[in-house]
């Protein structure tokens, strides 16, 4: 009678895999995938650009016309009124008077800026306290707003041309 011997060769070439596979993954605790090396991407930038601190218009000289006073019951209309201004960029400075009369005012200070045709910014002296300054250039005219955080008075509207 014939023995079977290949149960226990089939189990000894198991076994000898066994300890080839536990030998190669010996420090191993964790199956990995095949290493995938990248290579490096090349990163191209365009510049962005920068948008223009330019002004669309330009408000600098000397500019003549009236004043209309908030108050209109105490107050005159259409008083002479002047107003010169620096411009560098969209910051502008400047003085304005009204003729000097109960409503009017004289060397009042202007520090604001330019956006477009919206000329916005703060007034100080010959009585405003908190003030504020906005008006729209349309050309060669000027219409600017005058507002005293303290009550009406000198605050009015500037109309003004070159």
């Amino acid at each position: 009678m014939k023995t079977r011997q290949a149960p226990v060769f089939f189990a000894s070439i198991v076994a000898a895999l066994v300890i080839v596979i536990d030998g190669g993954c010996k420090d191993s605790d964790t199956i990995s995938a095949p290493r995938v090396v990248q290579t490096p991407r090349q990163t191209v930038s365009t510049p962005t650009p920068t948008p223009s601190a330019a002004p669309a218009g330009d408000v600098s000289g000397s500019w003549t016309g009236t004043f209309d006073s908030a108050d209109a019951v105490d107050c005159d209309s259409n008083t002479p009124a002047h107003a010169t201004f620096t411009q560098a960029g969209s910051t502008v400075a400047g003085t304005l008077d009204a003729t000097e009369n109960f409503c009017g005012f004289t060397g009042v200070a202007f520090q604001g800026t330019l956006h477009g045709s919206t000329l916005a910014g703060t007034v100080t002296g010959s009585r405003f306290q908190n003030g504020t300054a906005t008006g729209r250039l349309s050309g060669t005219t000027l219409e600017l707003s005058l507002s005293n955080g303290s009550g009406l008075i000198p605050g009015g509207a500037m109309h003004l041309h070159r």
